[in-house]
């Protein structure tokens, strides 16, 4: 770290790195732009979509407050949601999972997924619940520790091309929570005939 203030020991570098400064500030949106996730790509069928890229709704809670490799935990409210911003790049029917965790507890929950009028939904039958990936730890990390997630097919949902938004609700629940989610993956099955 700098001791000590260089800038008049300095003062044309001083000038210079204060000008790229205001340069770059200039350069920037005032509001940023988000871009939509572009998945469907007929070379690329199988898109995985993290929980990190949602918007959450509802008081949801990534299980770090670091939102890279973290999942939603601690999933109470039926009223909340995930919506994931997606570009489509082909129109056509996608097989829709989710990646989810779930105590014996909680089975009996139904999730849908929904792209405008279009939903597809299914019930969580099967606990999975294995422990977080900590044992390599020596020192308790702020990031999320990882754990492993299982597939739940929610079924084909027919996606139209162009940018839109994919949301992921519970319809209901069975125990105290809904379940752990890590991520959609949606895998272009083809075009509608």
């Amino acid at each position: 770290p700098q001791a000590s203030d260089l800038s008049r020991a300095l003062p044309n570098e001083h000038d210079g790195l204060m000008e790229a400064i205001a340069n770059w500030e200039a350069e920037m949106p005032v509001n940023p732009v988000y871009s939509a996730l572009p998945v469907g790509y007929r070379e690329f069928p199988h898109a995985y979509i993290p929980t990190q890229d949602a918007v959450l709704q509802g008081g949801l809670r990534r299980s770090s407050i670091h939102p890279n490799c973290s999942f939603i935990q601690d999933w109470e409210d039926v009223q909340a949601s995930l919506t994931w911003d997606l570009d489509v790049k082909e129109a056509g029917e996608y097989e829709v999972e989710a990646m989810y965790a779930c105590e014996a507890a909680d089975v009996g929950s139904v999730l849908e997924v929904r792209s405008g009028k279009l939903a597809v939904q299914a019930t969580l039958e099967e606990a999975f619940d294995p422990p977080l990936k900590d044992q390599d730890d020596r020192v308790p990390r702020d990031e999320s520790y990882d754990k492993a997630f299982r597939p739940l097919s929610l079924g084909t949902l027919h996606l139209e091309a162009g940018r839109q938004p994919l949301v992921l609700k519970c319809l209901s629940k069975a125990g105290k929570r809904v379940a752990e989610i890590r991520a959609l993956r949606l895998n272009y099955t083809g075009k509608t005939t």
